[in-house]
């Protein structure tokens, strides 16, 4: 007889579930709980519909139309949880970020030694609003449920300190995949981009500044792609210096829209100032696409230099700007051989089997 799974995921962590969920069917019958916000979801109804009917698999889109901070979230969570607890799960895995309402909830709900908390960062670090709130919530979160899912080796080290008592287990987030896409890969320049929403952590301007370096430096065989939405387009655009070698799309890009960018393009570029673990890495390795990152622990972890991509120092548009012309001189023959390794890399590394082999001897000890 299968083991049961209660998995409950938040819209801005389905990206790291909804690959492995069905594959895991075979080993366990599993009830997911996807919780939607009203406003701003990442995901959308249609996105689950594949899910709707697999054998073993019990699909809840729960639909929340309050603030997570919002007090009415309480019977939101209180509906939910009484519904689970009667199904008697063995195991009861919380791919949530701690907030005050979820934590009190969920430890009224669940049973301690049924229960994985994850932690997809090792401490609150300085991008979280609020600190002090949610160094208490982890506080109290990670002290209570003291089963926790880690994703990369360096926020295990992090969490370790903080929680050395805990029972930890690290597994590699999983490949992203967001569909396939027909369109073949460009052949007119060598292409470095990036996506998704520009804030400041991301250090777009650091592309951007290295970009019209490497133009300076008499090269315009390349364009820089960026694709995304921004509150202060502004203060990026009067950093152009040469238009011509950028090609912009300054919106929201849907999760439709995003093998298009993968299979038309070269290089992701990930040039982060703070990076815990990285999903749009994920996404890369999924696509086979060679990434160019800072060297962020979070980055360093899983990208090796010349195989898996190239590294840069963080914050350095001089070493970027380098690393933009070796790859623009390297051209096509040997990005190809990048990618080969790459996949190679990738392969041995963070398959479908690898990763899935770790969550099943997660759940297995229960």
């Amino acid at each position: 007889m299968k083991k049961k799974l209660v998995w409950i995921t938040p819209d801005y962590f389905v990206d790291c579930d909804i690959e492995i969920i069905p594959k895991l069917l075979k080993e366990f019958d599993i009830d997911w709980i996807v919780m939607i916000p009203s406003k701003d979801a990442r995901f959308k109804r249609e996105d689950f519909i594949r899910f709707e009917n697999l054998k073993g698999l019990s699909f809840t889109y729960q639909f929340c139309k309050y603030r997570y901070r919002d007090p009415r979230y309480l019977w939101t969570y209180f509906t939910v949880f009484s519904k689970l607890i009667k199904n008697k799960a063995d195991v009861i895995y919380l791919n949530y970020v701690p907030t005050p309402y979820f934590t009190v909830m969920a430890m009224l709900f669940f049973k301690r030694k049924k229960t994985i908390l994850t932690a997809h960062q090792g401490e609150v670090h300085e991008g979280f609003q609020h600190q002090w709130v949610y160094k208490t919530l982890y506080k109290i979160s990670y002290s209570w449920f003291n089963i926790n899912n880690l994703f990369s080796k360096s926020q295990e080290k992090i969490f370790t300190k903080k929680y050395p008592d805990n029972d930890i287990c690290m597994i590699p987030l999983a490949l992203k995949s967001f569909g396939d896409s027909d369109i073949e890969k460009r052949d007119d320049f060598i292409s470095f981009f990036t996506f998704g929403g520009i804030r400041p952590k991301k250090n777009i301007d650091l592309l951007i500044e290295a970009a019209c370096l490497v133009c300076d430096k008499g090269y315009k065989n390349f364009k820089i792609v960026i694709a995304g939405g921004c509150d202060n387009w502004s203060f990026y655009q009067q950093k152009i210096r040469y238009p011509e070698v950028f090609e912009l799309d300054i919106r929201h890009i849907e999760n439709k829209e995003i093998p298009r960018l993968f299979a038309y393009n070269h290089f992701l570029v990930l040039p982060y100032s703070i990076v815990t673990q990285s999903g749009p890495l994920k996404i890369a390795y999924n696509y086979n696409v060679p990434v160019i990152v800072s060297n962020q622990p979070g980055f360093t972890d899983e990208v090796v230099d010349n195989i898996s991509g190239y590294v840069f120092k963080t914050a350095d548009v001089e070493d970027l700007a380098n690393v933009l012309i070796k790859a623009i001189n390297n051209g096509f023959d040997k990005y190809n051989d990048l990618v080969n390794k790459q996949h190679v890399f990738v392969n041995n590394t963070y398959s479908y089997e690898v990763i899935l082999d770790q969550y099943i001897k997660m759940f297995n000890k229960f």
